[in-house]
């Protein structure tokens, strides 16, 4: 169900044994059969159907805030890399090269070492996570001038910088594997079948509109369904969060380090 063909086929498929379905119950019970209890059928199907949308709406909003908050996660995790890169200048020339070097290893790792073990829902890069200890030894090295008030007050914001690092990767990495309960699960698989299966005991003179109707709630419960499990895993899919902003951090880097390189 990873994409957007697959998801559509799935739709396709359930709509159509859903149909068939129908078929099969008005050839067993004749719509005069069925067509006294339509009342009351109508009542209780406007309740479950209330109460099951409320939930899917739930659920929808649930995942798409889950996956609004990883993508702000990620924009700022990146902000602050560059933050972290120009905050450097002030250091000594050979703690400003190495730290910023570190800094360009880290975006350039994340882009196309960690982003492939988040797709996958497996943690935390090595060499990421390397290269992320390396850069706080870099940091712990650092020799500063005592006299320097301005080095010095830029080093004490470059390490409340680095902690706000180290919380949002910690926080986009909780992100990539984080997923809706088992039971929510339950109850959204289960209240999809109980609404689209309750639609088959009504009475309907003119077959063609049940087929309608059927088919329309079907596709649209199988789809929302669909929809949850493609934003559950904010990284995964082709529904997922890209790596822009480090990309665009990683090239800036680049273009800076030549800069200072032609000086």
């Amino acid at each position: 169900m990873g994409s957007m063909p697959v998801r559509l086929l799935v739709v396709v498929v359930c709509v159509g044994l859903v149909l068939v379905l129908t078929r099969l119950v008005r050839r067993r019970f004749h719509y005069t059969v069925m067509e006294p209890n339509n009342e009351f059928a109508g009542f209780m199907y406007s309740m479950i159907g209330l109460v099951y949308g409320v939930y899917l709406a739930f659920t929808i909003i649930a995942v798409w805030e889950q996956f609004s908050v990883a993508e702000e996660v990620t924009t700022a995790e990146a902000t602050h890399l560059s933050e972290l890169w120009r905050d450097a200048e002030v250091l000594r020339v050979e703690d400003r090269t190495a730290i910023q070097q570190q800094l360009l290893s880290y975006a350039d790792s994340v882009v196309h070492d960690e982003w492939a073990t988040m797709a996958l829902q497996r943690g935390p890069a090595p060499k990421t996570s390397a290269i992320y200890e390396e850069l706080w030894r870099r940091y712990y090295g650092v020799q500063l001038d005592a006299s320097n008030a301005v080095q010095n007050a830029f080093y004490q914001e470059m390490i409340r910088r680095l902690n706000d690092l180290g919380l949002l990767r910690r926080r986009r990495l909780l992100a990539a594997s984080s997923e809706l309960p088992p039971l929510m699960w339950v109850l959204l698989v289960t209240g999809g079948l109980v609404t689209v299966l309750f639609s088959l005991v009504f009475g309907t003179r003119h077959a063609w509109m049940q087929y309608l109707v059927v088919g329309v709630v079907t596709g649209l419960v199988t789809f929302s369904i669909l929809l949850v499990h493609a934003m559950q895993y904010p990284f995964s899919g082709d529904v997922s969060i890209r790596p822009g902003p480090y990309e665009v951090v990683v090239t800036a880097m680049k273009e800076r380090a030549a800069g200072q390189s032609n000086r």
